[in-house]
């Protein structure tokens, strides 16, 4: 586990066009846009997808208190022409058992183009390397099936079925698990 980390808030460029950064007050328009389109919402809890631009900012505050508070670290996806077109990060780092939980969204019109791969990939390296954690966890809805696809093609493996584990939108909901180690930890 590698705390300084916190010292600067690591920017990954990925390739020409995609960079990953620290989300800034500037993307609440972006990122509300990418939370309530109609094929990421419904993998989104309800309370988490903006309805205005405040709530945006609240979700952007949030994201950018991980890293300040030295909790976490979440990343804007820049594109070169383009701005904000999604998020990816850890939400979650359990530092006692060093490990993480990965999540990820992705504006529609760039799916299929391999750019959440190559993030997931970008991170992933970061992780391991800089983090030096011993385990990255996805919780994906049983429904994800495009997460799911990504996560394998990024070297998750599915790990099982956690019955009743998440409450979403009122309900308690089953989740599938997946998970990767980094070999190289002691």
């Amino acid at each position: 586990m590698n705390l300084n980390i916190f010292n600067h808030f690591p920017e990954l460029k990925l390739s020409d066009e995609i960079l990953l950064r620290e989300l800034k007050h500037t993307d609440a328009n972006s990122l509300k846009n990418i939370l309530s389109d109609p094929k990421v919402a419904p993998f989104i809890p309800n309370d988490v997808i903006p309805q205005s631009i405040t709530q945006a900012l609240v979700e952007i505050n949030f994201l950018r208190s991980l890293f300040k508070n030295k909790k976490s670290v979440y990343w804007g996806i820049n594109h070169a022409e383009h701005g904000l077109i999604g998020t990816v990060g850890y939400e979650n780092w359990q530092m006692y058992h060093n490990r993480l939980e990965v999540a990820f969204e992705l504006n529609p019109i760039f799916w299929q183009r391999g750019i959440m791969s190559m993030c997931l990939r970008g991170i992933i390296e970061y992780a391991f390397e800089e983090m030096q954690v011993n385990r990255i966890e996805a919780y994906t809805l049983t429904t994800n099936e495009a997460s799911h696809k990504t996560l394998l093609k990024v070297g998750f493996k599915e790990e099982g079925r956690l019955k009743k584990y998440r409450k979403f939108n009122g309900e308690f909901v089953d989740v599938i698990i997946f998970g990767l180690v980094n070999e190289n930890t002691e």
